[in-house]
């Protein structure tokens, strides 16, 4: 009997922000995870436990979300600053 063999694809989501903007992606990861994807979720150290609590991988980024409420007033806006495309975005990724 011939069985073909299925490779799992992997869904890397990032988010950057409050709990306020991470709680939907863990909920969006369960989803995904439900469907019968691998999910990994790049967020910010603090919470790494909420995500690995809900059955998610955890990707941490190199900055704290702090880091955002401490920016210089006349510095541009973190949309401006963010980095573009998927090379920027292996940078802010902590390799682990």
């Amino acid at each position: 009997m011939y069985q073909a063999s299925c490779a799992v694809t992997t869904i890397t989501l990032l988010t950057s922000g409050t709990l306020g903007d991470v709680r939907p992606f863990v909920a969006l990861g369960r989803g995904l995870q439900r469907a019968g994807y691998h999910v990994r979720l790049a967020t910010h150290v603090p919470f790494g436990d909420l995500v690995r609590r809900h059955g998610l991988a955890f990707a941490p980024l190199a900055a704290h979300p702090s880091d955002l409420l401490h920016a210089d007033p006349a510095a541009p806006p973190p949309r401006d600053r963010a980095p573009r495309g998927a090379g920027a975005t292996r940078r802010v990724v902590r390799a682990g």
